[in-house]
């Protein structure tokens, strides 16, 4: 379901990456706060000093945790429903209605991606962006819909003929986010 409550069927981010990055930064903090106190043990002043900067550093990591309890930064997804597409980046929310694409294309830049682009869908483009902090991604300066497949649950090659399926068969759309649309991803029936 979308946060409208709208039916929809999704592919979501990969949840190792998500719990990955969460996890990292986390030990980060740990090693930062550990040196602070390692170092404030210490005889000699000069790696004393180095106590604050492990500090500040340590608790400048530690927005990121908070960050993500905020749910500014989440596990992103890809919803299809039968009134566009939704993509819910690591840091923003992004939608194009069918009315507007113009394409689904593959492209390789940082890895594999698959781009919905409207053509004059500026006005149809709704986008926002949570947090300027932590952004692992970024809304493109244009109507489109970026995936990064590299950053997909799903394989990239599924992705790109599940969305273009339904971009080329409108009548179908109304199937998403319903037993009927689980089933053809599900045999790969594109």
């Amino acid at each position: 379901m979308t946060a409208e409550g709208r039916a929809a069927t999704g592919l979501s981010y990969s949840a190792v990456q998500f719990v990955g990055y969460l996890f990292v930064m986390l030990w980060i903090a740990v090693a930062l706060f550990l040196a602070a106190v390692l170092a404030s043990a210490s005889d000699d002043t000069t790696v004393q000093n180095a106590t604050i900067p492990f500090v500040i550093v340590g608790v400048l990591v530690l927005t990121f945790p908070a960050v993500v309890l905020l749910g500014w930064f989440r596990r992103g997804r890809i919803l299809l429903t039968a009134d566009g597409v939704y993509q819910r980046g690591w840091t923003f929310e992004s939608f194009l209605p069918w009315s507007a694409i113009t394409s689904i294309q593959p492209y390789f830049l940082d890895g594999p991606e698959i781009w919905v682009a409207a053509g004059d869908g500026e006005q149809q483009w709704q986008r926002k962006q949570f947090t300027r902090w932590w952004r692992q991604d970024r809304l493109p300066d244009r109507p489109v819909i970026q995936i990064p497949a590299k950053t997909l649950g799903a394989d990239a090659t599924f992705a790109y003929y599940l969305l273009g399926y339904y971009y080329m068969h409108p009548a179908n759309r109304t199937e998403l986010g319903s037993a009927i649309a689980v089933d053809r991803a599900q045999r790969a029936n594109f």
